[in-house]
């Protein structure tokens, strides 16, 4: 009896595994359905480019304004002086009166002539003692390298950037051409860059930092461009529009070509996008005067919709967009 109970269950026990198996055939298998999101046949991405030639229509003066003194309130009072005087010069030839800005006056003290003093005297020790070596007469004459050095007339700075535009003739492109020298000839005339406020060093000053600026390196005025005279274009949004539109059917070409390269055929736009070149002048170094009259290079600023150039003609500005497609 006990032994064929046993036989029983056991043949019960098979006939449950059998069961369980069958169960997990029927359960269905997770199964990876595609991303709707993405097309069956692919995308094709392509960015087309359209220039469009815009013309000046204004002429933007940017230079550098500084007066000195012996004190640092003095050059102050006389930079806005001064300030006061150029803008009425400037609004007597014509400016856009609204164009016409000043940055804020930056103070600075130091020896006229020199900005690193301490690197200045080093290199003209090192001058003194090689020329002392190539010629021994020099020996008597009084040496550079001493530990006694007399000290260097220092004076104020006042310094600022002016910027002031002109509107264009749109009838007269000879007088356009004209106006660059009729403006530099009154800047030249009327002195709006400062120089009648420079401090006059006296005999002695001037032979004590001769040696320091016999190196012009070592002098700012060399480095920084005096005046800047450049004409404006500007991108209009209708001339942007049709821009985009005739880059937008190249757009659709190229895709086209790229497809068909592929076997298959454009079926619709995906995504589109537009951004403008930003590019610099050609015909300028890629350079503007800080408020203090230091190089800025390059400018995050500067208006993708302008072109600057110091030339009238030959302003482009690029248009580019950007189309992705889907394929079939």
């Amino acid at each position: 009896m006990l032994f064929s109970k046993l036989i029983r269950t056991r043949r019960l026990s098979k006939v449950g595994m059998n069961c369980f198996f069958a169960l997990l055939g029927i359960i269905p298998c997770p199964v990876l359905a595609q991303d709707p999101q993405m097309p069956r046949g692919g995308t094709v991405s392509v960015t087309i480019a359209q220039d469009v030639v815009v013309v000046p229509s204004k002429l933007r003066l940017t230079m550098l304004v500084k007066v000195e003194s012996r004190d640092s309130k003095r050059a102050l009072q006389t930079f806005h002086e001064h300030q006061e005087r150029v803008t009425n010069e400037l609004n007597s030839l014509g400016a856009i009166p609204s164009s016409v800005e000043f940055s804020k006056p930056m103070i600075n003290f130091g020896i006229p002539g020199v900005d690193d003093p301490e690197f200045a005297r080093k290199q003209a020790r090192q001058q003194s003692a090689q020329m002392r070596n190539l010629n021994p007469q020099l020996a008597r004459l009084p040496a550079l390298d001493t530990d006694e050095e007399a000290e260097l007339p220092s004076i104020y700075t006042a310094s600022s950037k002016l910027t002031a535009e002109w509107a264009l003739d749109e009838n007269s492109d000879d007088a356009n051409l004209l106006l660059p020298s009729t403006i530099r000839s009154a800047i030249q005339q009327n002195d709006f860059k400062g120089k009648s406020h420079k401090v006059v060093l006296n005999p002695e000053e001037q032979q004590l930092i001769l040696p320091l600026t016999g190196n012009f390196s070592y002098s700012s005025s060399n480095r920084v461009p005096e005046i800047q005279l450049v004409y404006v274009a500007r991108l209009s949004e209708a001339q942007e529009e049709d821009a985009m539109k005739q880059a937008f059917k190249k757009g659709q070409t190229q895709a086209a070509m790229l497809a068909r390269a592929m076997g298959k055929r454009v079926a619709g736009v995906r995504s589109i996008s537009s951004s403008s070149f930003l590019q610099p002048p050609s015909t300028l170094r890629n350079v503007e005067i800080g408020p203090n009259g230091q190089l800025v290079v390059g400018n995050a600023r500067r208006d993708s919709r302008e072109s600057i150039q110091e030339d009238a003609s030959n302003h482009t500005l690029p248009v580019a967009i950007s189309i992705q497609f889907e394929m079939e």
